[in-house]
């Protein structure tokens, strides 16, 4: 990443290809460890962050369709949610007849003792 431009390089490692975009303008979007957010640190006299982690985390899930092409859960054309406490299950229909789940849950911190 380049901040006087702006612009990014973007390496494919399968196909061990580089790509250089320039634009106007640049959104880092990359998450948690940010390469966006890194370079900035570099450029940037005086840029602090604060980075602090959700206490939830989530698993992404298939429910493919049936054995006879259909959708394996009852109203397709709704959003299905499953509360559960500190827990919930999240479908989401698509086009091709399956669904998309999310699962949401709270990290559980082990500790152990030696």
């Amino acid at each position: 990443m380049d901040l006087r431009k702006p612009k990014c390089t973007f390496f494919d490692v399968e196909e061990k290809t580089q790509n250089t975009v320039e634009t106007d303008i640049l959104f880092g979007c990359d998450g948690a460890h940010s390469m966006v957010r890194s370079q900035l640190q570099k450029w940037i006299r005086g840029f602090e962050i604060e980075q602090r982690y959700m206490t939830h985390s989530y698993k992404e899930l298939t429910i493919p369709p049936t054995k006879n092409d259909e959708f394996a859960l009852k109203s397709p054309n709704s959003l299905h949610i499953w509360p559960r406490g500190d827990f919930m299950l999240m479908a989401l229909p698509n086009k091709s007849k399956n669904f998309t789940v999310t699962l949401f849950m709270v990290r559980k911190v082990l500790k152990i003792s030696i």
